[in-house]
């Protein structure tokens, strides 16, 4: 969800606009209220689609079919206008992540989840087919998480069957990936006769494997190359055995090449409903009892995430009454609408009614029968047909609706808002931050309190603290439970925002008055060092330009890379009115403590050398909403290696040795040479147990005469025996591995057999680069450390830079902890080491990817540049 811009309208068709969900080639969708209050996803077409009248005559067609459709694991369209300057088309509002979503984020989903899923989405098409219409379109990101239930959604291309397309004949309406061999074939006879409701089977049986093995089964890559394999080649269906093995069958055959051979929708429901029937509760796919259910925080969600909305509805307004209409009734605000598709069970806002409902009735027995639909065998209802992870990403998406970012600019009062998708004319309102309430406050909060109206305006980047006795140690804070949603967007008494090293370097920013904060410097460890000295140079270039509205200081706090010290340290700065944010933590299990404790609080969590948390269904307290990853990850780095042995040495056959002595690291590296060799060639994988000598699996690699040696490992010493034992063999070819064994050990271990290794890092050579900002950075902090720049030095740098142009990008509206969070996800960065943005995700991945290759020569580690700019001729330089 994304802050409202200047150039988008405050309404539209009766539709007062609230937030961005997303925007594409297409045009953009809104989150947005209607006149009774009722939250719904507005999409807009943009001007030169609608411009095209083949495009509006399929838009208005489509509308028609898409608000024909019924039933309750579908998205209900509440409203169209085809006719309009710019077209638009309404839904229900759904606060759920989607399938691509949620496994991305999280990993392959519980094999009970995925039955519940599989029968209720497959109830959906069963019914779709019936009105003679088909989706064409079934993937994972068309199918949206509920509490109560899965939701399909985005009928944009659904038509009935035997229809002709508007579209031009050599298009493929559809995903690769996902899309049926027949759908491809019809396209290429130029028609899409071939789609059919065989096609959005085959399309399901596609996102069902994806969500038990956690990747789509016939892989990614080029469209071209993923369509050829769903025509050519089997799937992948490793990990499937997840599943009951009724269901695996049933699966397998949806992804039939031939129609024919697939079952029907409606066949598919009752094939997975009689396997979870039969599914052993003893397996590790059945409910494992109802312990959940006696977790509190999945009763109420809002103990699960502080300052997460209650989710037991889907509609946001009956989580939180203040987000209705107050000129609406109190009914209609409470849940009228619960027999709709927007609507979550009621009974799900009380657990007991549940469990009462539970014992009335047979286990088995199908709950939904009445309403013309199959609930599935399990029983499962409402939220715990999902996992913890997910129902907190719900939880996530839920608060999200509830307390919208504001508008990044109000437009001028009575001016015309141009927009991206048309000139859409809409007068700005006169007060506020544009969502159309006048009142400042954001979409469905009540008007501020007349001391928060009134506060002085020579802070404005300040924001009154509504408890009077604040939690001196900032527990109440770190605490889940007990901080409200306004304590985590207070921002305290100075004007003042503060950045943090070490466990971090805090960013203390004061507007309109400079206000210095203390520095408490404390010993750090090497790699904590470059980047505190990386970014105290940020901070002082920053503060040294003319006319800024704030300034920046450090303050550094040291966590020994310990969890508890990590523990008290984040304590410290949360309970610091003026932190903002947050640089590092840099060991593992100071992030892992830490984290908790500064998504609790709202507080940003950049990190620079380490690569941070990944999300977990085994752990629902791990949240990262406010965690920010500015180095690529681990896999990132085998990318930069399969590129350099496919362009830059090219090679057809790839020796492996997986060394089990170091890290995770090393073995999925293997597996990714072993899944995708690098140039389409080969790769043969030797696996060293942590305890043998590496010397025969070198050994046994070289029979097979390879053109590259990759070294699977984080030991340097280990990975020296590999490099004699290469020497010795006279092996000349390619050697390459990962940066934990770029150390002075390899080369001292090693000795002359060094030469010539490459590895991947996540680091840069400031000094070593050519760029302008490069040489200034060094020249900097040569003058001002009397040495070049080590590891980290130049991110340390672009760490502060990117946290102060999300400061300064927030103008001269509240620096809160929340509105920096947010809007890190928006800040883009042409830093000195690489370019930072990130990706539109739940886990802000870093979406440059940005890793570099170095090079042993003379014994030393040579820079050779970034992976994705080597070339045969720049790497010999």
């Amino acid at each position: 969800m994304r802050a409202l811009r200047a150039e988008d309208p405050a309404e539209l068709g009766g539709h007062r606009l609230v937030a961005r969900l997303g925007a594409g080639g297409m045009g953009v969708v809104y989150l947005a209220r209607t006149g009774a209050g009722e939250l719904v996803a507005l999409k807009v077409i943009r001007a030169e689609h609608a411009a095209d009248p083949h495009f509006r005559a399929r838009f208005r067609r489509e509308a028609r079919l898409a608000a024909g459709v019924r039933g309750r694991w579908v998205v209900r369209v509440t409203d169209a206008d085809a006719e309009a300057r710019a077209p638009w088309l309404a839904t229900a509002f759904v606060p759920g992540p989607s399938l691509a979503e949620a496994v991305v984020a999280l990993g392959p989903l519980p094999a009970r989840t995925v039955l519940t899923l599989g029968q209720r989405v497959a109830d959906a098409l069963a019914g779709l087919h019936a009105t003679g219409l088909v989706h064409r379109d079934v993937k994972p990101a068309n199918i949206l998480l509920a509490r109560d239930g899965p939701r399909l959604i985005d009928f944009g291309i659904a038509r009935g069957a035997g229809a002709t397309a508007l579209t031009a004949p050599d298009a493929v309406l559809g995903t690769p990936g996902y899309l049926a061999p027949e759908q491809m074939e019809g396209a290429r006879e130029g028609e899409d006769a071939g789609a059919g409701p065989a096609s959005d089977v085959f399309s399901l049986g596609c996102a069902l494997a994806f969500a038990t093995t956690g990747r789509p089964p016939f892989g990614t890559g080029a469209p071209a190359v993923v369509m050829y394999r769903t025509v050519h080649e089997e799937p992948d269906l490793t990990g499937l055995a997840r599943l009951p093995a009724a269901a695996r069958a049933s699966v397998t055959r949806c992804l039939s090449v031939d129609p024919a051979a697939r079952p029907s929708a409606a066949e598919l429901r009752e094939e997975l409903e009689r396997a979870a029937v039969l599914t052993d509760p003893r397996h590790g796919d059945s409910r494992r009892g109802d312990s959940r259910l006696a977790d509190p925080r999945l009763a109420d969600p809002r103990a699960a995430d502080p300052g997460a909305a209650d989710v037991s509805a889907a509609d946001p307004r009956a989580a939180d009454p203040r987000g209705a209409d107050p000129r609406a009734p109190e009914s209609r605000a409470a849940g009228s609408n619960a027999a709709e598709s927007r609507a979550a069970d009621p009974r799900a806002a009380d657990p007991r009614q549940v469990r009462r409902d539970r014992q009335a009735r047979p286990r088995w027995r199908d709950t939904a029968r009445n309403a013309g639909v199959r609930d599935g065998a399990r029983g499962e209802d409402d939220g715990d047909w999902l996992p913890p992870g997910v129902l907190r990403l719900v939880a996530v998406h839920a608060s999200r609706a509830l307390d919208p970012p504001p508008r990044e600019a109000a437009p001028a009062q009575g001016s015309v808002v141009p927009t991206a998708h048309g000139d859409l004319a809409a007068p700005a309102p006169a007060h506020g931050n544009g969502n159309g309430n006048g009142n400042g406050a954001a979409a469905g909060e009540p008007e501020p309190a007349a001391e928060a109206r009134e506060a002085p305006r020579t802070h404005p980047a300040t924001e009154p603290d509504p408890d009077p006795n604040p939690d001196p140690e900032g527990a109440a804070a770190a605490r889940p439970g007990i901080r409200s949603r306004r304590r985590m967007l207070a921002v305290g008494g100075a004007a003042t925002a503060v950045l943090a090293a070490g466990v971090g370097a805090a960013v203390v920013a004061g507007r309109r008055a400079p206000a210095a904060a203390p520095t408490l410097t404390i010993g750090l460890q090497s790699a904590g060092t470059e980047q505190e000295r990386g970014a105290r140079l940020a901070v002082d270039a920053r503060n040294a330009r003319s006319g800024a509205r704030y300034r920046l200081a450090l303050t550094t706090v040291d966590d020994h890379g310990r969890a508890a010290d990590a523990e008290s340290a984040a304590r410290r700065l949360i309970a610091d009115p003026g932190v903002r944010a947050v640089l590092g933590p840099t060991a593992e299990a100071a992030v892992n403590a830490a984290n908790r404790l500064y998504a609790a609080a709202g507080m940003p969590m950049v990190l620079v050398a380490s690569a941070g948390l990944a999300p977990s269904h085994s752990d629902p307290d791990r949240n990262l909403r406010t965690q920010y990853v500015t180095r690529v990850p681990d896999d990132g780095l085998g990318i930069a290696l399969a590129r350099y042995l496919t362009v830059v040495h090219p090679t057809r056959r790839t020796a492996v040795v997986e060394d089990l002595a170091g890290n995770a690291a090393g073995s999925d590296l293997a597996r990714s040479f072993r899944a995708e060799p690098p140039g389409g060639g080969t790769a043969a994988v030797q696996t060293v147990a942590e305890d043998d000598d590496p010397g025969p699996a070198v050994a046994q690699a070289l029979s097979a005469r390879p053109d590259a040696f990759v070294y699977a490992g984080t030991s340097p010493d280990r990975a020296a025996t590999c490099a004699r034992a290469l020497t010795a063999a006279g092996f000349t070819g390619a050697r390459v591995t990962l940066e934990p064994v770029m150390r002075s050990d390899f080369l001292r271990a090693a000795g002359r057999a060094a030469e010539g290794w490459v590895f991947a890092a996540p680091y840069t050579d400031a000094a070593a680069m050519t760029t302008a900002a490069a040489r200034e950075f060094t020249a900097a902090y040569r003058t001002r450390y009397h040495a070049s720049p080590g590891p980290w030095a130049a991110e340390g740098y672009d760490a502060v830079a990117l946290l102060a142009h999300a400061l300064d990008s927030l103008g001269d509206t509240t620096l809160s902890r929340s509105r920096l969070t947010d809007r890190l996800a928006r800040t883009t960065l042409d830093g000195v080491a690489k370019p930072i943005r990130f990706t539109d995700s739940a886990t802000h991945d870093l979406d440059s990817g940005a890793s570099f290759l170095y090079q042993v020569r003379d014994a030393r580690f040579h820079f050779l540049g970034r992976y994705d700019q080597m070339t045969k001729a720049t790497a010999t330089r």
